[in-house]
């Protein structure tokens, strides 16, 4: 077999330009007529979740297109592409990161973040070299459902959330999933107009003035629907006029330089890639507007702006429309679900606690139903209405759901391959709880780790690793804070586990935007403020053994930063005299203020002595005042807190201010307690 001719940067390139300049001569033919611009949009709400640039490259490439994946997708799924299939090529985005190397004779050169020296990644890391972010394309290849040998019939199980075919007659549980997209985007729908009658249009979309609670006026959106409208036409337009909100709005800059003819033909476009995803009738959408927006946009950069317009308004509606409906429909499916059937279900799930992995079919019923219980609250509603796949994926996600006598529990499903990790409990704040891979997790623990530094003692950690194929468990305890703790690869028992081998980052380039500078000098000044405020209570004997605790822990921290090269030890004196310093200059302006306070409130009780009859309780008052003052400005001085010379100026300042003082006029609110309402609608 002849050798494999590996393709030269340059050809690669090449054939990254190609497939750009086959896909812009292919959007250009989309915008010469309507036929092809809807030709282009029925495609697109099939690969809705693909790029508008891999969209119209797939379409251009494999016409009738039904579903793509890689070939790993399709290996992954239990099929195969069939022999001499040629792949569909995508682009593939590529990021990477830069920075800007300067040679001695002064001459920059854009160097990649991986080819840096030693030198440069310690300066990187100190934030003394700046890093960019770039983005570079590579060709990809995907494969059609067709070019495999896969069945019609597969699909639903490959794509579960794919509408392949049938018509969507839930029209109530679409309505109120739409209800719910203006909910998330603060949009009220009116079902009967509020500003007027709507005649012969279908809806609008209405920005107007209200006065809110405070009396300021504050902009409100909302679509207003007209009675007259069928069910299938209030679904329409709703989705119309949500393509209005999400693209149009006052708020969105990109619609700016838009006017009113060309947001109507891009929210007629996104309206009509919703309603053939789910094989609504579009026979009555024109995409009127587009011979004019075409003559008015000649530059492919427009367009292609347009179409991911549209791409982000059709993603979005599509995936919590679907997200929804199948809700509904399993709810409909399985409104009379008891525990016994939900068990069932869930028989192929492994519950995963800290020391164990227990199939959820060998459990009795009152220890399933145990699994959704904590304390009163009964959690078996939120999940009674899923599937076994949706339980399994949103106990995972869940930061911790502190179910039954658990600190965490997690689920392993058939459908989960890869392993997985996620912490069980921890005494530090803040981690998160669901599951992740190594590199993941190996990130939360280093923040974990940098946050518990300058606090005193450690933070005991329990992480659990599932291997679900295997269907093993392995628990290990870490300690964060204690000032060896570095990363996941360190740990000896870890690197026993010979699954684990490979998934374990033996570098630290993934933690360097953790363990920075700038956070160790946070913790460092965190640490030394710690110990200087313990420094007065130190002649009491729980307040001398609190002091030794937190000068440990400044040890600690310091220790640290040197073993990791993150701090010199000309930085760590440096910082300590700067932070006593700024520590001492804080407390002098704390003192000083709030000395200032009490001789105000001398001043005023004098003032008010003074401006009348002689009255006991006017006295009583000033001498309280002056009492008070006169023993914090005696405590101030004698603990070296403020001297004499600052509070005599302090003095001078406040009488200055009360003598210049004079009556402000106080202006009426410019707003009436009463709505101001403006329409700025688009109809439909």
């Amino acid at each position: 077999m002849a050798a494999y001719k590996r393709k030269t940067a340059e050809q690669k390139r090449k054939e990254v330009e190609e497939l750009a300049e086959s896909r812009n001569a292919a959007v250009e033919k989309y915008f010469q007529t309507p036929e092809q611009m809807k030709e282009y949009l029925n495609f697109m709400a099939k690969f809705y979740n693909y790029s508008t640039r891999n969209s119209v490259i797939i379409q251009n490439q494999f016409k009738g297109a039904e579903a793509v994946g890689s070939f790993k997708f399709w290996k992954d799924k239990g099929f195969s592409v069939q022999k001499g299939e040629k792949g569909i090529k995508i682009l593939v985005p590529n990021k990477y990161k830069v920075f800007n190397r300067i040679a001695k004779d002064g001459a920059k050169s854009v160097v990649a973040l991986k080819n840096a020296t030693e030198s440069e990644k310690q300066q990187i890391d100190q934030g003394l070299i700046k890093v960019h972010e770039r983005v570079g394309y590579s060709i990809g290849h995907v494969f059609d459902v067709s070019q495999t040998d896969a069945k019609s019939s597969d699909l639903p199980e490959v794509f579960p959330g794919r509408w392949l075919d049938g018509k969507v007659e839930n029209y109530e549980a679409f309505y109120k999933s739409l209800e719910g997209i203006a909910k998330n985007m603060n949009v009220e729908v009116f079902k009967n107009p509020v500003f007027g009658e709507l005649g012969t249009a279908k809806g609008q979309y209405i920005e107007y003035s209200q006065a809110g609670p405070s009396g300021e006026m504050e902009i409100k959106k909302g679509i207003e629907l007209n009675p007259r409208n069928s069910e299938l036409n209030n679904v329409k337009t709703l989705i119309h006029e949500l393509a209005h909100a999400r693209l149009h709005s006052k708020e969105v800059k990109e619609a700016q330089n838009l006017n009113k003819a060309e947001k109507e033909f891009q929210a007629e476009m996104t309206a009509f890639t919703v309603c053939s995803h789910f094989n609504i009738d579009t026979s009555d959408y024109s995409l009127r507007y587009l011979h004019n927006w075409t003559n008015n946009h000649e530059k492919i950069e427009d367009k292609m702006a347009l179409l991911e317009g549209v791409k982000t308004a059709s993603y979005e509606f599509i995936t919590h429309l679907e997200n929804d409906i199948s809700v509904e429909q399993v709810q409909e499916a399985n409104h009379e679900r008891n525990p016994e059937a939900f068990k069932k279900e869930m028989k192929d799930a492994t519950l995963v606690t800290e020391y164990e992995s227990r199939k959820i079919e060998d459990m009795s019923l009152k220890e399933f139903q145990d699994i959704f219980k904590a304390g009163e609250t009964d959690y078996f509603d939120r999940f009674k209405d899923k599937n076994a796949v949706e339980v399994v994926n949103e106990f995972n996600r869940a930061d911790n759901l502190d179910m039954g006598s658990h600190d965490n529990v997690k689920m392993s499903h058939p459908h989960i391959k890869e392993p997985f990790a996620f912490i069980a409990w921890s005494e530090a704040a803040g981690l998160s709880k669901e599951t992740m891979n190594l590199e993941r997790l190996d990130q939360e623990l280093a923040k974990g780790n940098v946050n518990s530094l300058s606090e005193i003692g450690y933070k005991k950690t329990r992480i659990i690793f599932v291997t679900p194929e295997q269907n093993e468990v392995h628990s290990e305890k870490l300690y964060l804070g204690d000032g060896d703790y570095y990363n996941l690869s360190q740990n000896s028992k870890l690197k026993e586990l010979e699954v684990f081998k490979e998934d374990v980052p033996e570098n630290n380039s993934h933690l360097r935007g953790i363990y920075t500078t700038e956070n160790i000098v946070n913790q460092l000044v965190s640490a030394y403020i710690s110990e200087i405020n313990a420094e007065p209570l130190a002649e009491d004997p729980y307040g001398a053994i609190d002091l030794e605790m937190r000068k440990e822990t400044t040890k600690v921290v310091e220790s640290f930063a040197r073993s990791h090269d993150l701090l010199s030890e000309e930085q760590i004196v440096e910082i300590k005299g700067l932070t006593r310093e700024q520590y001492e200059e804080t407390m002098t302006t704390n003192n000083m203020v709030n000395l200032k306070g009490y001789y105000n409130n001398y001043l005023d009780a004098a003032e008010k002595e003074s401006a009348a009859p002689l009255n006991e309780d006017n006295i009583a008052n000033r001498m309280s005042a002056e009492t008070a003052y006169e023993s914090r400005k005696h405590n101030a001085v004698n603990n070296n807190l403020l001297d004499l010379d600052s509070i005599s100026k302090m003095e001078k300042s406040v009488k200055a201010e009360k003598t210049g003082n004079e009556q402000k006029s106080v202006e009426e609110s410019p707003f009436q307690n009463k709505a101001r309402q403006q329409n700025m609608g688009f109809s439909m």
